[in-house]
């Protein structure tokens, strides 16, 4: 899966450090005609910092889209059974 960032908003906390408030991250993978293409936003309660590798983003980013998913996916409490 590739993982492209397209942007990082950077923030001063309350002890006037920088870090990151959120990075919005594009997904896409799989071989036609079976593609998938998402975007997801990263924040430091992904784990995700101004200092983060490439790798820490790429794992933080395809795991929120792979929980995304599942949250899609699971059965809702108003549906009834197929």
């Amino acid at each position: 899966m590739n993982v492209l960032i397209n942007g990082i908003t950077p923030i001063f906390n309350d002890n006037g450090t920088l870090e990151l408030q959120k990075m919005t991250c594009n997904l896409s993978g799989g071989d036609y005609p079976n593609t998938v293409n998402a975007s997801v936003e990263l924040t430091k309660d992904d784990g995700v910092t101004l200092t983060s590798t490439k790798s820490e983003v790429e794992k933080a980013a395809i795991a929120k889209f792979k929980a995304n998913v599942e949250t899609l996916l699971a059965p809702q409490a108003d549906q009834q059974p197929a």
